[in-house]
């Protein structure tokens, strides 16, 4: 199986779908951490935190009238409708699907990939909210990863893969960040503890690839560009993994 991993998209399917048509046409599988962008009109706007910058390229491309070329699977990231996507966990759970070939694993989920399993976290740390319940979170709050999603993680007996779209207490020397306590403690222990073989990580638009322990590589991927190529490839448990950025 030939798995493209690709980090925030940000409402650029049109960039998206040609990229991995130019350089990966035989792709079986789209794995993207967050900040999807699957907006349908501007009235999803009104139940998230979007910056301005955000908002120009939603609709270039119309994931419900335009084929989705390859099965393509996201987690949320901090600027998604959320609205959208409560509807689609209430009403679907995880691997809710959208549209034929395009798949949101949940605020928490976990999925087959043949003989593997990928799990996956949406969302990025508030202490503010990380231990209250979901549903009694102000919509726009809907964007945070919660005690409940990473407990659902930790019930599972092992994965090979996380999807993550915030990054974790530990990596602070990797970026600026501008507020105390940014980047989750709960997350880091979370890992150490699962030992999943590969994490995956978008929101900081940076590329990094390093081994965290002798049990754990983590992969942040770049935010998607409109001319986004293969920047590194990698073999694991027969599936090809290629990295987009």
């Amino acid at each position: 199986m030939r798995i493209a991993l690709v980090g925030d998209v940000h409402g650029h399917f049109n960039w998206l779908y040609r990229s991995i048509q130019k350089y990966l046409p035989n792709a079986d599988l789209i794995l993207t951490t967050g900040d999807f962008g699957a907006f349908r009109s501007v009235e999803d706007y009104y139940s998230t935190k979007i910056p301005k910058k955000h908002m120009d390229h939603n609709f270039e491309y119309n994931l419900w009238k335009d084929k989705i070329p390859v099965k393509t699977i996201f987690i949320g990231g901090n600027h998604e409708p959320n609205g959208f996507l409560k509807s689609l966990w209430e009403t679907q759970g995880q691997f809710s699907k959208l549209t034929d070939n395009l798949f949101f694993l949940g605020y928490h989920g976990a999925t087959n990939i043949g003989d593997t399993l990928l799990a996956g976290i949406s969302g990025n740390y508030s202490p503010k909210n990380f231990e209250r319940a979901r549903k009694h979170l102000d919509i726009r709050r809907w964007r945070h990863f919660l005690k409940e999603d990473l407990e659902y993680i930790r019930s599972l007996k092992s994965m090979d893969y996380l999807m993550i779209h915030d990054w974790f207490q530990g990596m602070e020397n990797y970026f600026k960040c501008k507020f105390v306590n940014c980047l989750s403690p709960q997350l880091r222990d979370l890992i150490i503890e699962k030992k999943p073989p590969f994490v995956f990580a978008g929101h900081m638009h940076t590329y990094i690839n390093l081994k965290l322990n002798e049990n754990t590589r983590f992969i942040s991927l770049a935010i998607l560009k409109e001319n986004t190529k293969i920047i590194e490839k990698f073999e694991y448990n027969n599936h090809e993994f290629f990295i987009f950025g």
